[in-house]
């Protein structure tokens, strides 16, 4: 190259540049023991060009980007882009290809390949392939909070009669889930409907978080409604996430039928579950109240009434702190009995007790009762049972009854919870009557180790 700097022959060689720069290229690729070399030479031919302050033809510039993408120079590759769509050439479809596969082989960074993107799009959309889709999809993986521009990538294909291969939407809709954007996580799913294909149960169950995290009742409705067409098999937690999200939107109707709905398909939430729904139910009378007129008018409409949507309303009716709803839960638990002819079951009487161990209006009186009815009906007491018959004693200042339930729950080799020990311990020290009860705590300590040690020895240095 060097002759050639002070010669007559340098314009002959500016104006045979590019072919020379195209040979260079094909014969690379027609020998791959030699592509590396022929593109080295491409690059020494635009430094000797570049030195001699001399322009080239666009189609130059167009083998030298190939010559970069070949050896992964993102950085000339990047530059020699940029010039090229200033000057208004328009790399086709196969040096796109190359171009981004460079990108993404050489480039850690992602924020390049989509700046990348944009610029090409912002010219040239219509040159670009599946490939290219593919491969700033598969940068993505690697950002975070790109998940919006990866769903308008689905736009941009759909746009060019681009059909996405199912991998890549996947892709998108985990970048969703990661970034908790709820509009992605909706329009990857609807694509991959359109693909004939849905979310599995782990990414549904992530997905309902992400919703109801986010409060979007759209995109809940929407896994609901692939659940119950059967396309998404779905298990508790993903009916409970569901339930949740329309009681924080204050949809209440909605959760009951979600709770009716998940009844007749042999699916219960958990005792907690209904417990944590009940005290968001209320958090109001009115709200109590309109749930109760809701499972009402489906009872009316000759629609099934589930126990769960009704245990829902006795747990509401046990989280009013100021005892304003005692009646109210007996009086919806007649109405299991006789006018929606409803089999109660643990939940029910456990909402109940705990009804009854308002700590300003406790009904230990009424918590026997319903213990010897369930009793009756074959229905095992469990710990939340003693639980709130300890509770609505102790706040009576029962104590002596309170005695006897505790032999009772050691009788069972049952495990009262740290938070009733707590309690426990705290009436005793309120009304001095910790004597009383030294024997059977020594004993419930030792053989059910129910609650730590230093609580004994704060009983007994009281």
């Amino acid at each position: 190259m060097n002759k050639f700097k002070k010669s007559p022959d340098l314009k002959v060689l500016i104006e045979m540049s590019p072919a020379l720069a195209k040979a260079l290229i094909e014969i690379g690729r027609k020998s791959k023991s030699i592509k590396m070399e022929c593109a080295i030479e491409v690059l020494k031919l635009h430094d000797f060009i570049c030195e001699s302050d001399s322009i080239v033809e666009n189609s130059f510039w167009l083998h030298y980007m190939k010559a970069c993408c070949i050896l992964k120079d993102s950085h000339r590759a990047c530059k020699t882009h940029k010039h090229l769509l200033e000057t208004g050439c328009v790399p086709d479809e196969h040096l796109y290809d190359e171009y981004f596969q460079a990108l993404v082989g050489s480039v850690h960074n992602s924020n390049v390949v989509i700046d990348e993107y944009k610029r090409a799009k912002y010219k040239n959309l219509q040159f670009y392939s599946p490939f290219i889709f593919w491969k700033v999809i598969e940068a993505l993986t690697s950002l975070e909070g790109r998940a919006k521009f990866a769903s308008q990538i689905l736009h941009d294909m759909a746009g060019l009669g681009i059909k996405p291969k199912l991998q890549e939407v996947i892709k998108i809709l985990d970048a969703g889930i990661d970034d908790k954007d709820c509009n992605v996580i909706y329009e990857a799913i609807t694509v991959m409907g359109n693909l004939g294909c849905f979310p599995d149960q782990g990414q549904s169950l992530r997905i309902l978080g992400v919703a109801v995290n986010g409060k979007n009742i759209k995109l809940v409705w929407k896994v609901w409604s692939m659940m119950l067409d059967g396309k998404v098999k779905y298990l508790e937690p993903h009916c409970s996430a569901a339930a949740q999200a329309m009681l924080n939107e204050n949809k209440d109707e909605h959760a009951i039928v979600f709770l009716s709905v998940m009844e007749q398909q042999g699916i219960f939430s958990p005792s907690r579950t209904l417990k944590t729904f009940g005290g968001i139910i209320g958090s109001s009378i009115p709200r109590l109240d309109y749930a109760y007129y809701c499972i009402n008018q489906a009872h009316s409409a000759g629609e099934k009434v589930s126990i769960s949507s009704l245990n829902l309303i006795l747990y509401g009716c046990s989280s009013d702190s100021k005892g304003m709803c005692i009646d109210r839960a007996f009086a919806t638990f007649d109405d299991f009995l006789y006018k929606f002819v409803i089999s109660p079951n643990l939940d029910t009487y456990n909402a109940l007790i705990e009804t009854c161990a308002n700590v300003y209006l406790p009904q230990p009186k009424a918590a026997y009762v319903l213990v010897n009815k369930m009793i009756k009906c074959g229905i095992t007491p469990n710990t939340d049972t003693f639980e709130g018959l300890i509770k609505s004693n102790l706040f009576k200042k029962e104590f002596k009854n309170t005695k006897d339930i505790l032999e009772l729950v050691q009788s069972k080799n049952l495990t009262l919870p740290p938070r009733t020990m707590w309690l426990l311990l705290e009436q005793l020290t309120i009304h001095h009557k910790q004597n009383l009860f030294r024997d059977t705590v020594k004993k419930l300590n030792r053989n059910l180790n129910a609650y730590p040690t230093f609580i004994e020895k704060r009983i007994e240095d009281l």
